[in-house]
């Protein structure tokens, strides 16, 4: 037996002991020392084998390791406050993430001002929270954007567990996710604008601005209102491509198209119909009561200079206008006003025409 040195009293100790057959196992052994009747010093040993306690020790060693592992190699943040607000764990991510340490933010107070640091926001952030924390139990997720040690912005989402004395956050930086939502966002408003717009000039294309036609003619017969029709063709446009080039007849396509868009109602409809030809749809509105619009329209054009990359470029317009009576569909109308646009233009262009 190894040598012990003994006070009078009991003593602990705990070794692993080797059977007969050489098996090791660890006891745990109390010694008590005392002196008898004769003055002699007399030992007492108990022996109990320990190995299912050692087994459990080791067991929950383990999780904890374990544990550790998983906490410091999530990708995310994790933090542990106990029921006075005050940090107990952050995880490495968490600081990854915030630029803060466990000795950054001893308290919630501290953090809350660090990381939202203008005072209306940090109120709005804990509003969010309101008095949740104090249900055992309940779990509760919000995003906010937050400001790093190094003033970096950031949105986070929180998912918090309140317990009856702790509560546990987990933190994900979500900013790319968020700003790959927003660039899908904006790409998806892209292509609906491309899918329904004239890549030239800006104004709806002609599947856009005959679907338009369609709806203004339903709403109009169930509200029983009235809508007109305009078609626009640019006089003599061919020769602006011959004697200026390509190049310079797009200029004053889109030119045409944004003088039109600035004099034109906010719910008038302009569209490409196709080539120098544009369709004007005019909701709310009959012949009779729009023909000075119409008319203005003309006279605008004609009285503005087109300016294109390299000269300023004068033009007019041809327009065959009709309205609708109730039951007429988008192509009997397109038809009457392209009629009357022909009759525009062999009276000698620059002026309106009517719809018999």
């Amino acid at each position: 037996m190894m040598d012990l040195a003994l006070k009078n009293g009991s003593n602990r100790f705990e070794w692993d002991h080797i059977k007969a057959n050489g098996d090791i196992f660890p006891v745990n052994v109390l010694l008590t020392a005392i002196s008898n009747q004769e003055g002699n010093r007399v030992i007492h040993t108990i022996w109990r084998d320990i190995t299912e306690r050692k087994l459990e020790e080791k067991a929950r060693q383990k999780e904890k390791e374990t544990l550790s592992i998983i906490l410091e190699s999530t990708p995310h943040g994790i933090t542990l406050i106990d029921r006075h607000n005050k940090y107990l764990y952050v995880n490495p991510y968490f600081t990854e993430i915030t630029g803060y340490t466990l000795k950054d933010i001893p308290t919630r107070e501290d953090w809350f001002k660090k990381v939202y640091p203008e005072k209306n926001y940090r109120k709005k952030v804990f509003e969010a929270w309101g008095s949740d924390s104090n249900q055992t139990g309940h779990e509760k997720n919000r995003e906010f954007k937050i400001k790093c040690k190094n003033g970096q912005s950031k949105d986070i989402e929180f998912r918090s567990t309140f317990l009856k004395d702790r509560t546990i956050s987990v933190l994900t930086d979500v900013t790319d996710q968020n700003q790959a939502k927003q660039e899908l966002k904006l790409l998806n408003v892209k292509l609906k604008h491309e899918a329904t717009h004239d890549p030239l000039t800006g104004a709806l294309n002609r599947r856009a601005i005959l679907d338009n036609l369609t709806k203004e003619l339903i709403r109009a017969k169930s509200r029983n209102t009235k809508l007109s029709i305009g078609l626009c063709d640019i006089d003599h446009f061919k020769l602006v491509n011959d004697r200026h080039g390509h190049q310079v007849g797009d200029d004053v396509l889109c030119s045409f198209v944004k003088v039109m868009q600035n004099t034109l109602r906010p719910y008038d409809l302009l569209g490409r119909y196709g080539g120098e030809e544009f369709l004007l749809v005019m909701p709310d509105s009959i012949v009779s009561a729009e023909e000075g619009v119409y008319d203005r329209l003309r006279a605008k054009i004609a009285g503005h200079k087109m300016i294109t990359r390299s000269d300023e470029v004068s033009i007019t317009i041809s327009i065959g206008i009709t309205s609708s009576t109730g039951d007429e569909t988008a192509d009997a109308m397109i038809a009457k006003a392209d009629a009357a646009l022909y009759r525009a233009k062999e009276n000698g262009r620059n002026q309106l025409a009517f719809a018999d």
